[in-house]
């Protein structure tokens, strides 16, 4: 089970098949770990892991695991709101592949559990277009590009490889209802959206 922590900015990898009295060891079930983190990543600073230097997630966003078939499959994609960064702010597409070894086991030890460890982690920085302090999410689609809600200022759009926009759609309902053709259109935030493939 992959849970993202906004407060926290870290993601977890929890072995979802235990049942409560499992979880409560340390060893059971697939992964021999009872209700131990399998995996965290994001922010060591949050369990005195690290130096805030070390933090690479910002109040992230939509964690989830690429389909397979899908480019990138198996890794993780989340929005990366990019709020407290120490530099340029910014939102961005994180992509992480967690250190797993060939048998599916996240190749970890107790050192290193908390460790900022992958063997990849891109940061689609989507050359500046948006930015969102909050909510937002995206989604990889099969045609290799990607979905991005920048929830903020209720925008969708889809980037190909380049991150160059293919096609963008701005929310045009607000708090005060439809907003007409043509207006600035303002208060449109959007939680996320999603992208159907054809049946």
């Amino acid at each position: 089970m992959l849970v993202s922590n906004r407060n926290y900015s870290e993601i977890f990898v929890l072995d979802h098949s235990t049942s409560a009295h499992q979880a409560a060891s340390h060893s059971a079930r697939k992964y021999n770990k009872g209700g131990d983190l399998l995996y965290r990543y994001g922010n060591p600073a949050a369990y005195n892991g690290g130096p805030a230097a070390d933090q690479v997630l910002f109040g992230q966003h939509d964690a989830k695991w690429i389909e397979s078939g899908f480019k990138d499959e198996h890794k993780i994609m989340l929005f990366n709101n990019g709020m407290g960064r120490r530099t340029d702010i910014y939102s961005s597409v994180d992509i992480i592949s967690p250190p797993i070894d060939s048998l599916g086991k996240y190749n970890v030890t107790e050192k290193t559990l908390y460790k900022q460890l992958y063997s990849e982690r891109r940061n689609e920085h989507m050359g500046g277009i948006f930015f969102s302090p909050n909510v937002s999410s995206v989604q990889r689609l099969s045609n290799g590009n990607t979905l991005v809600c920048s929830g903020a200022t209720g925008q969708f759009c889809e980037l190909n490889e380049n991150n160059t926009i293919v096609w963008l759609y701005v929310n045009p309902v607000t708090i005060n209802g439809i907003a007409r053709r043509g207006a600035l259109v303002t208060q449109n935030q959007a939680f996320r959206c999603a992208f159907f493939e054809p049946t």
